[in-house]
């Protein structure tokens, strides 16, 4: 038997001033923002750099662009995200890597710098156990959500950017008797509040 095929999917929204980070743009300008933004893309690449056992696909929002790093072991394949929200975006993007051959996955954004290789590894080790695997964010939201197959429920209907995100999603799982785990709660980094929490 061939070793399961795990890989990771990552949402990046390419790097443009006054589209990325808008709240925090609100309090410290489009310039600060945009900066901010970098750090957090930069710090994500950083950790799947050191990834073993799971392919990374870089899903852009806009157009791929190039990046000087691979991971530790597997490959990195850029793609872009399809779709109209957030929801229906995941979704198509679990589907492309599914239908690829891949049995175990997960999904991450890239504002999450407190985020590491033990979380991406854990996740990918609850999925032997469980049917869907979160890490839940402070907000009420999730910062990875990892599957084996689709859900169709944890895509539609959703509130996204809200604090009912994580609420709603388990209360769909739990009335079709879904088994889940949730791992560490880690904070998304959303608003100028948020980052400043963070330098702390």
């Amino acid at each position: 038997m061939k070793p399961a095929k795990n890989a990771i999917i990552v949402f990046q929204k390419n790097a443009a001033k006054g589209k990325v980070k808008t709240r925090i743009a609100k309090d410290l300008g489009e310039e600060k923002a945009l900066e901010i933004y970098q750090y957090l893309v930069n710090s994500t690449h950083q950790v799947l750099s050191q990834l073993k056992g799971q392919d990374v696909f870089l899903f852009f929002s806009d157009y791929t662009e190039k990046v000087s790093w691979q991971p530790q072991e597997g490959t990195l394949q850029l793609r872009l995200q399809k779709g109209k929200d957030l929801g229906e975006k995941m979704r198509l993007a679990f589907e492309e890597v599914f239908s690829e051959g891949y049995s175990k996955v997960s999904i991450i954004g890239t504002d999450c710098p407190d985020i590491n290789i033990k979380i991406l590894n854990d996740a990918m080790e609850k999925l032997e156990e469980y049917e869907v695997v979160f890490g839940p964010a402070q907000d009420g939201g999730y910062y990875l959500l990892g599957l084996k197959k689709i859900h169709k429920g944890l895509f539609d209907g959703i509130p996204w950017s809200t604090e009912q995100v994580l609420k709603l999603s388990l209360d769909y799982l739990n009335s079709k008797q879904i088994s889940y785990e949730l791992i560490t709660i880690l904070s998304d980094i959303d608003t100028a509040e948020d980052w400043e929490n963070y330098l702390r």
